[in-house]
């Protein structure tokens, strides 16, 4: 699992309009449960949970790749790995240090 700090507050609405933006069409981004997680699907196998939580102006990002048990960690390497990538420079000029 990647964990992304940023420093602001960033809206559910504003990271999923970022995700959409630097993953592209082939990848499907929507909210998730409790109004606090995004999924982002590439199809039905293959997709990452984006959990994000809000603390002292601060927000964060936890990636992690999702799916059936054996496909888990092919997803962590590769879905996970772009969804954490399209965060850290969706939000460059705010990451936390």
């Amino acid at each position: 699992m990647a964990t992304i700090c940023v420093n602001g507050e960033v809206s559910v609405e504003d990271a999923q309009r970022v995700l959409s933006e630097r993953l592209g069409t082939r990848y499907q981004v929507i909210e998730g449960k409790g109004g606090s997680e995004l999924i982002v699907k590439r199809n039905a196998i293959a997709y990452a949970p984006v959990r994000m939580s809000w603390s002292d102006g601060t927000t964060t990002f936890e990636v992690h790749g999702s799916g059936l048990v054996a496909l888990r960690v092919v997803n962590a390497f590769g879905i996970a790995r772009r969804v954490t990538a399209a965060v850290r420079h969706g939000f460059s000029e705010r990451l936390a240090a």
